[in-house]
């Protein structure tokens, strides 16, 4: 599964205004970066980078291969490589 972290719900008490934006430009940031690192690594694009990233998308292995998420399936681990 694949997904953002997205802002927490705030309960708006006096002064807790100025903090909530200030943490909402933070993780619009991290977002932003999020779906640029995705775009790079995958070969996506933006607009379904960002979706996808959005709806929280779950995959199967393969589907996460084809998606250029992962690069190997092995069906079991070979310590001797280690």
């Amino acid at each position: 599964m694949v997904y953002k972290p997205k802002p927490k719900r705030y309960n708006f008490k006096k002064g807790t205004l100025r903090g909530f934006f200030h943490k909402q430009e933070i993780v619009t940031y991290i977002n932003d970066v999020i779906d640029e690192i995705f775009v790079a690594r995958t070969g996506q694009p933006y607009d379904i980078i960002k979706k996808d990233l959005a709806e929280g998308l779950c995959m199967s292995a393969k589907e996460a291969q084809d998606y250029g998420i992962i690069d190997l399936i092995t069906s079991e681990f070979n310590f001797d490589l280690i």
